[in-house]
C-alpha cells in the first residue's frame, strides 16, 4: 500500500482517500545550448580553459541544466501554493528600527 504525506507541512495523506495535489515543477534553460552566438566565437577559449583548471577540485557540483521536481501537497498547502508558489509573499524582509 502506497502511503502519502504533504511534502510542505509533513500531514498523512491517508492510503489515497483523502484529496492529494501533485505539483510537478520543470526547470530547464531558455536557451539552446548548442546554439553557437557572436559571443561564443569570440570568447578566448584558452583563457577559460585555465580558469577552469584553476578552480578548487572541491567546489559544489554544477547544477544540471533540467531538472523535474514532484511534490505532494495536502489541500491547505495546495491552496497556499496556487495563491504564492514562488513564496515571493511569505519570504521576511529585513525589519528595522523606527529611529
Amino acid at each position: 500500500m502506497v502511503h502519502y504525506t504533504c511534502d510542505l507541512c509533513a500531514r498523512s495523506l491517508g492510503n489515497g482517500s483523502d484529496p492529494r495535489f501533485v505539483i510537478t515543477i520543470t526547470a530547464e534553460p531558455a536557451h539552446d545550448p548548442n546554439r553557437l552566438t557572436d559571443g561564443d566565437l569570440d570568447a578566448d577559449a584558452l583563457e577559460d580553459l585555465a580558469q577552469a583548471l584553476k578552480q578548487d577540485a572541491t567546489a559544489a557540483e554544477p547544477v544540471p541544466d533540467r531538472i523535474e521536481l514532484r511534490y505532494d501537497l495536502c489541500p491547505d498547502c495546495h491552496a497556499r501554493f496556487t495563491r504564492d508558489p514562488l513564496r515571493c509573499g511569505t519570504v521576511p524582509g529585513a525589519r528595522f528600527s523606527p529611529n
